[in-house]
């Protein structure tokens, strides 16, 4: 997040909206947009989830979801985001 690498994150419910901010490593954030996706779709985009590989995404979903899983077909809340510039927190 904090090298602009990881700019995306997939939840199984909507945690904020366009133009939220939000606090990570002592650094501020702003969501720029939010898509409903499948997570086939998510897992293609696994270097924004801060991924190096497309497996190590849906290994890593497996065990966050193991009720459900990696379900390629499941729609999932993607919260895209960017750093904001020179307002890290005190």
């Amino acid at each position: 997040m904090l090298e602009d690498i990881k700019t995306w994150t997939s939840r199984t419910k909507w945690y904020g909206k366009e133009g939220d901010t939000f606090e990570a490593f002592n650094t501020n954030f702003v969501i720029v947009d939010r898509l409903l996706i499948p997570l086939k779709q998510v897992a293609d985009h696994f270097v924004e989830e801060g991924f190096e590989t497309r497996e190590g995404f849906i290994s890593t979903w497996k065990q966050v979801h193991p009720y459900k899983g990696f379900d390629p077909d499941w729609s999932v809340h993607v919260h895209v985001f960017r750093r904001l510039e020179d307002e890290t927190t005190k």
